[in-house]
Formats: structure tokens, sequence, C-alpha cells
């Protein structure tokens, strides 16, 4: 037999080659029907929960260059960038849904120093005084710029800033602004940064810490462990499904119902609270200094916190809550406490270096304010920047003839929550 007849011999035979074929392109059919299968069961999953939410729920924040090139795994709410002495800042020249970030990292329409001549009022702090979860129209910075026309309202609320950070940007660029007065919306995020680092296990020095850069930094090593590993494509098609997806968040939220929360020993202890109000009260301190050398005035706003204005009944607090901020209860059996030690400890300390102070948790709670007032622990719904938009304006109106002349005394100083700042004649 010839070496051609005995290749012949070898070679498969027409309908081995067809079955071959066949079975090739059944296995192909088999894996697109397993593929097409999942996807079409994670498209229920989404239709079943509920359908896809906002992008701009607002509730995150992302890091971007300062080119644009996105750096974190999340892409929706605002985007930050890294900045040297505040760590990060809103992103200029963004909008996104109902949040829009002019040139200067402000919220809200453009503003140009060099034309726009009114006197400025500056209004400092985390993301209540951005007023995450509302409309720009919605906030009490809308409110105040409705009232006082004549008067520039600049909001540098920034997500998650805490004292230093709003002290920082000030020193480094907001001062050249010249605002005639500083609001400064602030308090939660000092403590609260403080209790979720103590709550983490970090160490109880420095405080405050700023929980928010930590969870943003989390996100940068994530995408670089994703880069490194399973195809970042589909961890992400994962990750926008979980965040779209309202069963797989109300399965979320069961998890976190029945995660512990703190044991019987206090998270913050009384010598760790002295420490979080002692570094409050330096930065404000500071910030008074910036401010005062440029012939302004500084108001410091102790913010609301809902644990401090609904009842103890438990259907009003549940009302109040949102997850995200700490497993089941822990919020609630805690962080209210704290910040009431905390804001009556850092009023005393402010007023005696003579800084002005409202104390808004008080405000609301002499008007029979409700949980009605806030979208979660700490963010106010609409109804709360009005009330916001009262209680500062009223300060503003003790200085009006002096904001209008272009100088406001820094010293003037009186009793808890009058129109003046710290006190009610």
């Amino acid at each position: 037999m010839s070496v051609a007849d005995r290749e012949g011999d070898e070679s498969p035979s027409g309908d081995q080659q067809t079955r071959a074929i066949e079975s090739f392109f059944a296995r192909i059919g088999l894996s697109c029907t397993a593929v097409a299968s999942v996807g079409f069961l994670l498209a229920v999953v989404v239709w079943l929960g509920g359908g896809p939410s906002s992008d701009d729920d607002g509730i995150s924040v992302y890091l971007v260059s300062r080119d644009g090139k996105q750096l974190s795994s999340a892409s929706y709410g605002v985007a930050m960038t890294l900045s040297p002495g505040t760590f990060y800042l809103n992103q200029r020249g963004q909008e996104r849904g109902e949040y829009r970030i002019n040139a200067l990292g402000l919220r809200g329409p453009d503003f140009d120093p060099a034309s726009d001549l009114r006197p400025r009022i500056l209004l400092l702090g985390g993301s209540a005084a951005f007023g995450l979860g509302v409309g720009e129209e919605d906030t009490f910075v809308g409110g105040l710029a409705r009232l006082f026309p004549e008067w520039a309202f600049l909001n540098a609320g920034t997500v998650g800033f805490v004292s230093e950070q709003e002290m920082a940007w000030t020193f480094f660029e907001l001062q050249d602004l010249a605002p005639s007065v500083v609001v400064d919306f602030t308090g939660w995020n000092d403590l609260y940064g403080a209790y979720w680092a103590a709550l983490s296990g970090l160490s109880p020095e420095p405080y405050p810490s700023n929980s928010q850069f930590l969870v943003m930094e989390e996100r940068l090593v994530r995408l670089r462990e994703i880069e490194q590993s399973v195809p970042a494509a589909f961890t992400q098609a994962m990750a926008t499904l979980v965040r779209r997806s309202a069963i797989l968040d109300w399965i979320g939220d069961q998890r976190d119902h029945v995660m512990p929360g703190p044991g019987s020993k206090p998270v913050l202890d009384d010598g760790a609270l002295d420490i979080v109000v002692n570094h409050f009260v330096r930065h404000l301190e500071r910030l008074q200094e910036v401010i005062a050398g440029r012939d302004g005035h500084l108001i410091v706003v102790l913010q609301p916190e809902a644990g401090q204005i609904v009842s103890a009944d438990a259907r009003a607090r549940q009302a109040a809550q949102e997850p995200h901020f700490l497993p089941g209860d822990a919020y609630w059996n805690e962080v209210p406490g704290l910040f009431s030690t905390f804001r009556r400890r850092a009023a005393e300390r402010l007023r005696s270096k003579e800084i002005s102070v409202l104390d808004a948790s008080e405000y609301l709670l002499d008007r029979g304010a409700s949980s009605r007032l806030f979208i979660d622990p700490v963010h106010l719904a609409p109804e709360g920047h009005e009330h916001m938009t009262e209680l500062i304006s009223e300060a503003l109106g003790v200085f009006r003839e002096q904001i209008e002349s272009g100088h406001v005394d820094a010293r003037i100083n009186s009793q808890p929550n009058s129109p003046a700042g710290p006190g009610r004649p």
C-alpha cells in the first residue's frame, strides 16, 4: 500500500467531518444561549427591581484626573479631582443632572469675580451645605440668593469635607474672593468621620478622619486590582447591575440590618470626643483669622442632624434612616447622643473665642420640626433647607449695612441663636 493510500485511510471521512463541524457549532450555540440566558435573567432582575435608577442620585462621588480621565470605579454623582491641601475638590466646569459646578469649583452658576462686584457671601461645609439630594434652587444657598439678590452667594460646600479642609481651601484659594461674610455650615462630618474611623478600627489620632476620601482611595485600589485580574468591563457591568437593581439593593439592606453594630463599649469615649471637639474648634479659629484678615466675618452654623430632631418613636427614626450610614441601628444607638454633646461643647468653646455660632438643631426644635425635614440622618429635604434659609437670613440681616459698606466687624458676638450669630437678644 502506498503512503498516499495509508494517509487516506487515516484521514476522517466526510461524515466524520460533518459531525465534528456540527458539534463545534452546537457548542458555540450552547455557549451563546447560556450567555443570552444569563443576560436575560440579569435584565429581568433589573426590570423587576424597578428599572434603572438615575446615575445622578447624588449619593456618590468619583475621582477624575485634571484632564477629565476617570480614575475610580464609580462614574456617577459628583466628580472630584485630587488637590494638594484639601485631598480633593469638586471638578470644575461639570454639570451632571441637578449638580452644576462652575469654573471656580463652586456649586451654582458661573461667577466672574472681576465683573461681578456685588458683596460676596461664601458658604462652606460638606455635603449638607452642598445640598446633596436636592436641586440647586431648593438649597438654602439658592433660597438666600433669592432673598438677597443684591449679594452674590457662593456655595463652596464639598461632599465629605471636614473643618480642616474647609479652612485649608479658604486659606489657599477662597479668601481671594474677599467675602464679606463666610457661613460655615459644619460639624457633623468632623464627628461622624472620627466615629466611622474608630468603628473601623483605625487609630484614634489624628482626628477628624475624612471617610469620603478613604472611600475614594479604596475605589482607586479596587480599580487597580480589577485591571490586574478579571476583565474590568465585566466587573464594571456587575457593579452597575447591583447599583441599578432595587431587588439587589433591598437584599443588601437586609444584610446591613442583621450585621452587628458597635458593642456595649462606646466607640468614642468622652476623652476621644473631646479631641474631636478641640480639633474642630482649632480649625475654625484659624478660619476666622484668615477671614478677619480680609475684613470679613465668620458665622458657624452647627448643622442639624435627624437624631436631634425626630422623636424617640422608632417609626420616626426609621423614616429618617438610610442604611448606607451604618449597619442596622448602630447609627441611631450612639451617634445622635454623641453629636448632641459635640454641638454643646463646640458651641461653648467657639463662643469663648468670640466666634459667632448658630445652633440649627435648636432652631428647628423651637419650630416643632419633624423627620420630614430630612432625606436621611444628615441631609436636608427642601423643607429643611427653607428653615436654614430663614435662620441664616436673620443673621445676615443684622450685617446688611456693614456688608453693603464693604466692612463687617469680626468682633460682633452675643448669645446663642441671635440673628447676629451666637445669640438672641
